[in-house]
């Protein structure tokens, strides 16, 4: 064998050796991901409608009856290529939906006014999730089909703005009157007591990622999320002293308990972003 085919058989031999060493999408072992969600609260719809509560938002100043129908939120994720097919990631999130309050929640003596609709309330929850990715023995991650099993916490928090409602009378007809935080105190939710609502978080994704150039890839897939956790520890005393001048902890107590239902029926949610490698 002459000294020039060795030379070359010896290259081969290193190469193949590194190569099978070497994993990552194109060597690129970092992960960078983003991503946003779309989901539509069918389940949320289904069991408002079931319980009599009616969502309105407010339009031009008055508010009409309208389904809530699609939310969404993002998702930022850093990660690492641990083997060909296995990856460690830890998840930031957010999501925004909205809430429904319920529907005419006070009732007074004759001549107090009382609250006959509410605006529908926004929520945003902020979430934490590491999470594994698995795919087949042949894959390189992390590119293609993968299988991400994810744990962590979430806390959902009311937002506090200028929500409209009406208020009306007993004894006077058609005299009903959009307010606002701003110049009423008549709002039966203390929004200043209810706190971020604490949940822990099982996800599954399936997830496919398309190479665009070496180093980006478009990301995309379905995902499930199992919420869990004991709202009932979150919910304020029915003796405690509400600053509301005729409210009281009952309705926030509802908002809380309708707060923790939502989010435990968002299960489903579309996915699609972009992944950067490194």
């Amino acid at each position: 064998m002459s000294l020039r085919k060795l030379i070359f058989l010896l290259i081969l031999c290193v190469n193949s050796t590194h190569a099978q060493k070497d994993y990552g999408f194109y060597g690129s072992k970092f992960i960078v991901q983003t991503e946003g969600l779309i989901n539509s609260p069918i389940f949320y719809n289904i069991v408002s409608i079931a319980s009599g509560n009616i969502n309105f938002k407010e339009e031009n100043g008055k508010l009409t009856k309208s389904k809530d129908m699609f939310n969404y939120g993002y998702r930022l994720s850093l990660g690492y290529a641990l083997k060909r097919n296995i990856a460690f990631l830890v998840e930031l999130g957010q999501d925004f939906s909205n809430v429904y309050p319920e529907d005419y929640p006070i009732y007074y003596d004759f001549d107090s006014p009382r609250v006959t609709e509410h605006e529908r309330l926004n929520t945003v929850s902020t979430s934490i999730l590491p999470k594994f990715e698995f795919a087949s023995s042949k894959s390189l991650l992390p590119m293609g089909l993968g299988h991400q099993v994810g744990f962590g916490i979430e806390r959902t928090r009311v937002v506090d703005k200028d929500y409209r409602y009406t208020l009306d009378y007993y004894y006077l007809t058609d005299s009903s009157k959009v307010y606002s935080q701003s110049d009423s105190d008549l709002d039966p939710i203390n929004f200043e007591l209810i706190p971020k609502i604490k949940r822990y978080v099982l996800m599954y994704a399936l997830s496919i990622r398309t190479p665009l150039t070496k180093h980006l890839l478009l990301n995309y897939g379905v995902r499930y999320s199992l919420r869990f956790g004991r709202a009932e520890n979150q919910f304020i005393p029915t003796n405690y002293p509400d600053t509301k001048p005729i409210g009281n902890s009952g309705f926030t107590n509802d908002v809380i308990e309708k707060t923790a239902r939502m989010r435990s029926l968002s299960i489903i949610n579309i996915n699609v972003g972009l992944t950067y490698t490194f």
